[in-house]
């Protein structure tokens, strides 16, 4: 390759990085009210995402911003309709369960039975 169609290659390489690092979605800003347990996040294109605490939740500002970029990601119908499908997978698990083994002794009723 001649040198000058290196130098050509080089740049055209360095536009196309450019170009896709434009379009990457970023988050501009954070924005956040722990008294309303709300969480919004201001994207580079320009579009919000907003992410609400139940009233009997605790709030958690990194729960929140999470729920933000999962919404931008999938969409926020997508995300809601991956929630409630969640949601219906975790109430259909029947409860497990318990062994006799599973119950809790003391460490000195333990070594005491394997004595024996």
């Amino acid at each position: 390759m001649k040198p000058n169609q290196f130098d050509k290659l080089a740049d055209k390489v360095a536009e196309c990085r450019r170009t896709i690092e434009k379009s990457m979605l970023r988050p501009v800003q954070v924005f956040f009210n722990d008294v309303d347990k709300v969480v919004a996040v201001l994207w580079s294109d320009g579009l919000r995402s907003k992410a609400t605490c139940d009233s009997h939740d605790t709030f958690n500002l990194e729960m929140g911003i999470a729920i933000c970029i999962a919404k931008r990601l999938v969409g926020k119908k997508n995300y809601t309709k991956l929630r409630e499908n969640a949601r219906f997978q975790l109430s259909n698990i029947p409860a497990k369960k318990k062994k006799k083994s599973d119950k809790i002794r003391p460490v000195s009723e333990k070594k005491s039975q394997n004595k024996t």
